[in-house]
């Protein structure tokens, strides 16, 4: 039996039907976690509170063979209260630990729900899945990380995604794949595979985030073992820890097919220049000028799309467009709902609508990692030099 998990926030339903159509009627549990809070501690609406039509919706997505839930996160005013133990810790940090916090809701979860021990858990976001091909390969084949008597070392399958920037039409070139989502079997999950054998490791700042070094932090597992001795050793053998979600998303330690595509990601799919630039300025990279600079300014995977749109030439240093578009990629291994070519007009059309409407209040720009003097991975350090194309508001 297949078990997803993971957090849903303000995810379009262009992307919650491509990724439900992949898991149809496939998954025993699929359930999400919702907070009220984002990632830098501001104030969100419920997006799919109980009795909602929203939430309808999402529950009949998956298919009547598939119990959908989703539990809530209710943060309270004094954050740093949630978080307390992370208040030493940068803000970009403190983010990615309030994630972990939240996100090991679906652990409770699953176990309510009856996962068993040969039960395969997929972790991801609910805008990234395995194609429905290999799920079903999951489910049928021989998997050796799905055998009986694991010891939990690198229990993981991985996904091999393309990645949909914006639009079905706008993919990441250059050979850029994600590694996401992640697989495992439930005898490694924490709370389902036996503790008792797994003892559980030292983690920092606290037991829903990462493991501490030597406990499994960059797969050392030296001190893991100096610690508990005996009670890691079964029938002779070495056994590691059980997986959390920040294992999961975080710790490495599996396997990636090599050549196929395996999954995708659907990144930046929104409904509005709006929601974008809430992201951007709300949740985890935290932009202050998300709010008023042009789309093509806030960040390279943006910039990226808004070039794929007109038809420029990219500018990113670490991402590059896929020439061609769709037409460039094998179709059998895309999404199914993009192998319909008027779903793919359709979901373009809405993509380059909301651009369109977003430039008559910002403005249009085109910008790049190298003119920015940031290559992602700092994208507040920013200068808007030599910027391709620019036309102010209106």
């Amino acid at each position: 039996r297949l078990f997803f998990g993971g957090m849903i926030a303000d995810e379009s339903f262009t992307i919650l039907q491509t990724v439900a159509t992949e898991m149809r009627n496939m998954f025993h549990t699929v359930a999400f976690i919702e907070s009220n809070s984002t990632g830098s501690h501001q104030h969100r609406n419920f997006r799919f509170p109980p009795g909602s039509k929203r939430r309808s919706v999402l529950n009949k997505l998956y298919g009547d063979n598939t119990t959908v839930t989703v539990d809530y996160v209710i943060v309270v005013d004094r954050a740093k209260n949630y978080i307390k133990s992370l208040d030493k810790l940068s803000t970009m940090r403190q983010q990615i630990m309030m994630e972990h916090q939240l996100r090991q809701q679906v652990l409770e979860r699953w176990q309510r729900n009856g996962m068993r021990l040969d039960d395969v858990a997929i972790f991801g976001d609910a805008d990234e899945m395995f194609t429905r091909d290999f799920l079903r390969a999951l489910q049928t084949c021989d998997v050796p990380e799905f055998r009986v008597g694991q010891d939990c070392k690198r229990p993981k399958i991985l996904g091999r995604a393309q990645v949909f920037e914006g639009s079905p039409e706008c993919i990441v070139g250059n050979n850029f794949k994600l590694w996401k989502p992640d697989a495992l079997v439930g005898e490694c999950v924490d709370g389902i595979g036996d503790k008792n054998i797994h003892p559980p490791p030292k983690r920092m700042w606290g037991r829903q985030n990462f493991r501490a070094p030597g406990h499994g932090y960059d797969e050392n597992y030296d001190d893991y073992f100096a610690s508990h001795g005996s009670k890691a050793i079964s029938n002779g053998q070495k056994m590691y820890p059980l997986w959390t979600p920040a294992d999961m998303r975080g710790v490495a330690g599996g396997r990636q097919t090599p050549k196929e595509i395996t999954a995708f990601h659907l990144h930046n799919f929104f409904s509005s220049g709006q929601e974008i630039r809430d992201k951007y300025s709300k949740y985890a990279e935290n932009l202050p000028r998300a709010k008023a600079v042009p789309l093509g300014l806030i960040h390279e995977d943006i910039s990226l799309s808004i070039a794929c749109l007109y038809g420029t030439k990219d500018l990113g240093k670490s991402r590059k467009l896929e020439a061609g578009g769709f037409e460039s990629v094998d179709a059998a291994y895309t999404p199914i709902l993009y192998q319909d070519e008027a779903f793919r007009k359709f979901d373009h059309s809405r993509f380059r609508k909301l651009v369109l409407k977003d430039e008559t209040d910002y403005g249009h720009a085109i910008g790049s990692c190298e003119n920015w003097n940031c290559d992602g991975c700092n994208p507040r350090a920013c200068d808007f030099k030599n910027i391709s194309s620019y036309r102010p508001p209106g």
